[in-house]
């Protein structure tokens, strides 16, 4: 599904001037513009041009670039359409999604051709000029795919943005636009961004992003009543978008046509491949006794670990017959061992990254683990991974508050929080 995108077209000069004007230019500006002679209020080159409001719902911006210049002039320019794909067809706000039904495709290009005829007043005559109107002949400039996930709670959908800041390996990744935001730095924080210049990947509280943009629609829009039913509506959902920018369009197809970018099984492939690598489809264990029982589960003792429990419970068992028959209290004590020494460092390892807030801190520190070896920490990270247990884990103090006022009393489970993206089944 597709929350937003961003299409491109490259102009000639007089497509450019025509949508110059329809922009709102004067022939003056145009004519400045495209000659290399408009300046801002700073004295600084205007190298694109735009309108955001007075166009129809759905259609965020609509822009004009420069393209190739010289000390004449430019001789190309690119047009930037960003829409929200199903406003436009609909003609109405929603928190729902585009889905990339033939359907829904038909209509999106039926509903953009009436919006280009009106804003650049084409005539429908078989030109170059027309072809604008038509979507197929747009380029993918940016993609959105996007998934929203409905928590049980508020307190899980803030759960789930932190889970991401502590499962972040880089602060900034390669060629990244902005560091990544990471785990203690504002807990309370409505979004988690993560990225470089070909993809980034940002899951927010959608309610807290509506919210924020209250300005927006009561004022600018005149829709309070809109407003209030997006509210309603955006409650306790985590989304989840995976974007392909302009250097990731390049990719995985020929070119770039945005028809090619329209799909279900490419929005699903993307968005699978990105949450596989950056989340995982694993449950998230609180630091507690279930994690220890599944951490006994999956790596087992050893025969002599188990010979050893069990020899120490029959001693148990002989010393509290023999003492309730002399009328005493039993002296020997026993405790089940549900982790073998292999679930025992591995428990280790999930409170070293907890204690060192997100893998990212506790790589660097990593040296100083008990079980250190630097070649073995993403051994750590996909051995967990293999057997169906999350790297990082749930704190304690995420559920409790303690004497001291610590911690967050959050309406968490107890045990695990389900991880809220099946893993599809061909993966």
């Amino acid at each position: 599904m597709i929350h937003t995108m961003t299409i491109q077209h490259q102009l000639n000069g007089w497509k450019a001037r025509r949508f110059l004007h329809a922009i709102g230019c004067t022939d003056e500006e145009a004519t400045a513009f495209m000659n290399l002679e408009l300046y801002d209020d700073k004295g600084k080159l205007k190298t694109t041009k735009s309108i955001d409001q007075g166009i129809p719902a759905g259609i965020h911006e609509v822009s004009l670039s420069l393209g190739q210049c010289t000390s004449m002039g430019c001789k190309d320019f690119y047009a930037y359409i960003r829409m929200e794909p199903l406003t436009v067809i609909t003609g109405e706000r929603h928190i729902a999604l585009f889905e990339c039904t033939e359907e829904n495709i038909q209509r999106l290009q039926n509903a953009f051709r009436g919006f280009m005829v009106g804003f650049l007043d084409l005539d429908g005559t078989a030109s170059s000029l027309n072809q604008l109107a038509e979507f197929s002949d747009w380029d993918a400039e940016r993609v959105d795919y996007t998934r929203d996930i409905r928590m049980r709670n508020h307190d899980e959908v803030l759960a789930m943005m932190n889970l991401c800041k502590l499962l972040t390996r880089e602060t900034c990744h390669n060629h990244a636009m902005e560091k990544t935001n990471t785990y203690g730095v504002n807990f309370t924080d409505a979004m988690f961004k993560f990225g470089n210049k070909t993809w980034e990947v940002e899951g927010y509280d959608k309610q807290a992003q509506v919210m924020n943009r209250e300005e927006r629609y009561v004022e600018q829009y005149a829709a309070p009543d809109v407003f209030q039913q997006l509210v309603n509506e955006s409650a306790n959902i985590f989304r989840f978008e995976y974007r392909r920018k302009k250097e990731g369009t390049r990719k995985d197809f020929e070119d770039r046509n945005v028809m090619r970018f329209l799909s279900e099984t490419v929005a699903d492939q993307w968005f699978h491949k990105a949450y596989k690598s950056l989340v995982g489809y694993d449950p998230f264990y609180v630091l507690d006794y279930q994690l220890q029982l599944k951490l006994g589960e999956v790596f087992p003792m050893s025969k002599e670990e188990a010979d050893r429990d069990a020899a120490a419970k029959k001693r148990y068992d002989r010393a509290r017959k023999k003492a309730k028959e002399e009328g005493r209290a039993c002296t020997v004590h026993y405790k089940k061992q549900v982790m073998g020494a292999t679930a025992q460092q591995y428990y280790a390892f999930l409170s070293f990254v907890n204690q060192h807030k997100g893998l990212m801190n506790a790589e660097a520190a990593f040296d100083s683990f008990q079980y250190a070896d630097k070649r073995q920490f993403s051994r750590y990270v996909d051995n967990l991974r293999e057997r169906g247990i999350a790297p990082v884990c749930i704190p304690k103090n995420w559920l409790h508050i303690r004497p001291n006022g610590n911690g967050r009393e959050m309406d968490l489970p107890h045990d695990y929080l389900p991880n809220p993206i099946m893993r599809p089944p061909k993966d």
